[in-house]
């Protein structure tokens, strides 16, 4: 989606998006506690509680046909029709849910490596998918964390499509982040 955005239509973007980002904060820690939903430190541990709740509320979430998508996520295909019993595209409803647990799982990872900040990610190859996207600058330049990908924590792929929900893949995808960023630390000495 980002390779076919101009670099201004990506920065556009970006910037409604992180300046969202306290209003996203605040609505997930509201409906979360709305929900008798898990204390929202910014830990590690927090996401496994976290990931159990999101689980949850994107299978009530599938079902809400209510329209809007996050400014990255790419647009529903207007000729998909599923087959029956297969696999179904994630409702915007879950999208939106989606993009709550981005700002989480970015509060964790600052809190973890102090000094990250968000980016609008660009590099020297054109073909890079990663161009436009937002992404959060750990202090690994040509690897930053993509946090979006991160946040989604098999959750969307298993109320849409069946796949396995994995409770600790938020967790363990954090966890393996930092790991692999402490190796690249180590390796450059």
């Amino acid at each position: 989606m980002y390779l076919q955005m101009t670099r201004d239509e990506a920065e556009r973007r970006f910037a409604e998006w992180i300046g969202a980002e306290d209003d996203r904060r605040d609505r997930l820690h509201a409906r979360v506690a709305a929900t008798g939903g898990p204390v929202l430190a910014p830990t590690l541990e927090s996401l496994r509680a976290l990931n159990v709740w999101y689980h949850a509320r994107a299978v009530e979430a599938q079902g809400d046909p209510s329209p809007g998508r996050p400014p990255w996520a790419p647009p529903p295909n207007p000729d998909f029709v599923p087959r029956p019993g297969g696999p179904r595209p994630a409702s915007d409803a879950v999208m939106r849910l989606w993009d709550l647990i981005t700002v989480h799982v970015a509060d964790v990872l600052r809190a973890q490596l102090p000094g990250s900040t968000w980016i609008c990610f660009r590099n020297g190859d054109r073909r890079d998918d990663r161009n436009g996207k937002p992404m959060l600058d750990i202090g690994w330049p040509e690897n930053p964390a993509d946090v979006i990908m991160l946040a989604h924590g098999s959750v969307p792929a298993a109320v849409s499509s069946g796949r396995p929900f994995l409770p600790d893949d938020l967790h363990d995808k954090v966890v393996r982040t930092l790991s692999q960023l402490e190796a690249y630390r180590s390796a450059r000495g």
